[in-house]
């Protein structure tokens, strides 16, 4: 494969348009719909008519293109492939705010991106893509029902594949988990941005599996806003996997939640980890699986040969680090009828008895993970280029709450008659001389751009980034727990503690762990000491709890780094990292056109369909990379 920088200056390049007869690997058509996953029917954000949205299986080391419509008639739309870096597509990543301008209503855009193949030797196994993977929308709150599954697949033959794994595997299943809202999208972001009468969002009033739960839908208090004669479901009812003796599968788990963070466990079964984050990791047995918006898992569940006396067990689900418990169930059965039918018995009252779930717990078995690929290591800290820390702290600004990071929001609006300009489409529409960004003011201002409010870093850097919770003035001291997730390539996830970070108290950490750093996407910055959501209070303005990332600098782009809750992003917390700035190609005059104007001619219509320039020279795709 080329070298990224190699890729980046052909990226843009006026290669051959497809005049044959083009079609895309994928459609996702993004609709509004009333759908009913609980029984209670709302007005969902979902990718073609469905929640989740359609799996999609890639293979490493091919050239992809997704066509995207957005059928919304009055909103935006991105979608965001989460954890895969667009390391030479940043144009394809779909931040609104970041990298790309939003598709307006009733138009498309055509998301090209290549999937890392690696060398044949293990060295460069960790570089693959293989792994699980979702996608989902970046704009508002449409994520809370517009997502789906992606699974990369190794581009070797399946028994020589098995060799690279850390476990075999018979069958894959996919576990996708959301909590449930019955308020609308707009209620949730009206209440959030009120500078007069803020709303919380609240507590969810169900956790789906695979869009499934079963609830009680109550008639007289069903949203005023949907379509006359709306009636509550009755085909609701829980998610139900179905198995056979003898397996052994593996259980893809996609944290797609707007707010929960999990625990589950699985009754009269044992349960293996190993994957995070398409990382695979030494195989550790669990009791039970934590996981929080963003984070993906994969576990492994064998079977028993023959089929047992009680052909029904229970997935016991719960939130964690929140004020009020809420529990949700899945089934988990042994059956030849291979139907997709929910069931509909009644979640068994001793449920929390039967197959009882441990209290959160700090860091849960992070410390015990290490990654499978023993040839790789995460850069020394002698090598660190330097040090970030972003301070994440809830605070009250013109009488609504708020979450900064480093006393700064990265807010923007998406409507489509007015969308803020992409901090990447400011870069190439600023003059050339003015596109570096003023290194020495960020370093003089712990990283961060004091102009453009961004931290620009450069090609071959190495950072530390310590992101810090503290105690905001709210609340009496108040902090809780964040899944941070980074845009872009993944970072070392080099440990977390409590109190102010220090090296010091990181090699501590370090030496009293059995695991070891993994690269993922989405880790976990928990609010500070204590099992329960109110033991995470502190002195108002005293340090919670941390965690290092260590990140090599080697896409360039406008990577958008947050707070995966859905609300906290609304609310402000996220930044972005601003990586090579000076490596970015010049744009030839036709993409000028294209990408750099809001519903420019990169983005299609009923009436005009965009030129497919790929971003890749063509001996790439001539050596077996392409489509």
């Amino acid at each position: 494969m080329l070298p990224t920088q190699a890729l980046l200056l052909v990226l843009f390049s006026t290669l051959t348009a497809t005049c044959l007869a083009w079609q895309p690997n994928f459609v996702l058509r993004v609709n509004q719909s009333v759908i009913a996953p609980d029984c209670t029917p709302r007005l969902s954000t979902v990718v073609n008519g469905t929640l989740p949205g359609p799996l999609l299986t890639m293979t490493e080391g091919k050239h992809y293109w997704i066509r995207v419509y957005n059928d919304i008639p009055d909103q935006n739309l991105t979608m965001h492939w989460h954890g895969l870096s667009q390391y030479t597509t940043p144009f394809s990543d779909g931040t609104p705010l970041a990298s790309q301008w939003p598709i307006p209503p009733y138009g498309f855009f055509d998301y090209e991106f290549f999937l890392p193949f690696p060398d044949s030797s293990v060295e460069h196994r960790r570089d693959s893509s293989i792994g699980t993977y979702f996608y989902h929308s970046h704009v508002g709150m449409q994520a809370m029902s517009a997502f789906g599954p992606i699974v990369i697949e190794p581009a070797s033959e399946k028994e020589e594949a098995k060799k690279a794994t850390p476990v075999e595997w018979d069958e894959d299943l996919i576990m996708l988990l959301s909590d449930g809202y019955h308020a609308s999208e707009h209620k949730i972001i009206s209440g959030l941005d009120n500078t007069s009468s803020w709303t919380w969002i609240g507590e969810p009033q169900s956790l789906l599996v695979n869009g499934h739960a079963l609830s009680t839908c109550n008639s007289s208090t069903l949203d005023t806003n949907l379509p006359t004669g709306t009636q509550c479901s009755t085909s609701c009812g829980w998610e139900t996997f179905r198995v056979r003796p003898g397996q052994r599968y593996r259980l893809r788990v996609i944290g797609a939640t707007t707010l929960s963070q999990m625990s589950l466990k699985l009754e009269g079964h044992n349960m293996t980890l190993f994957e995070a984050d398409g990382t695979y990791l030494d195989p550790l047995p669990i009791e039970n699986l934590e996981i929080a918006a963003g984070q993906r898992y994969s576990i492994l569940i064998v079977t028993p040969d023959v089929v047992p006396e009680k052909s029904d067990f229970w997935f016991n689900i719960k939130t964690i680090w929140r004020p009020v418990t809420t529990y949700g169930a899945a089934v988990w059965t042994y059956d030849t009828d291979d139907s997709t039918s929910v069931d509909k018995t009644t979640r068994p009252v001793d449920l929390n008895v039967k197959v009882a779930l441990p209290n959160e717990t700090f860091g849960w078995v992070g410390c015990d993970m290490s990654p499978f690929d023993k040839t790789k290591n995460p850069p020394s800290q002698d090598q660190v280029t330097r040090k970030i820390t972003l301070i994440g702290e809830q605070v009250v600004k013109q009488k609504s709450y708020r979450w900064d990071v480093s006393n700064t929001t990265l807010f923007g609006e998406t409507s489509p008659s007015n969308p803020q300009v992409p901090f990447l489409v400011q870069y190439y529409m600023a003059p050339e001389d003015r596109r570096t960004p003023d290194y020495a003011a960020a370093l003089a201002n712990g990283g961060l751009d004091p102009v453009n409010r961004f931290y620009p870093a450069k090609l071959g850097e190495i950072l530390d980034v310590v992101v810090q919770n503290y105690a905001g003035p709210t609340a009496s001291g108040f902090v809780e727990a964040h899944p941070w997730h980074f845009h872009g390539a993944k970072y070392w996830d080099m440990g977390a503690g409590t109190g102010n970070f220090s090296y010091e108290a990181l090699e501590e950490i370090q030496g009293s762990v059995a695991g070891s750093p993994i690269p993922r996407d989405t880790s976990i910055v928990y609010g500070g000491p204590g099992a329960s959501y109110t033991g995470a209070n502190i002195t108002s303005g005293s340090p919670g709890g941390w965690r290092l990332f260590r990140l090599s600098i080697t896409d360039p782009g406008a990577w958008v780094v947050h707070c995966h809750l859905l609300p906290h992003m609304i609310m402000g917390m996220q930044t972005m990292l601003f990586a090579g700035a000076e490596n970015l190609p010049v744009l030839p005059p036709s993409f000028v056109e294209e990408f750099l104007t809001f519903n420019g001619a990169a983005v299609g219509n009923s009436t005009y369909e965009p030129m497919h320039r790929s971003y890749f020279e063509l001996p790439v795709v001539a050596r077996g990379q392409g489509k």
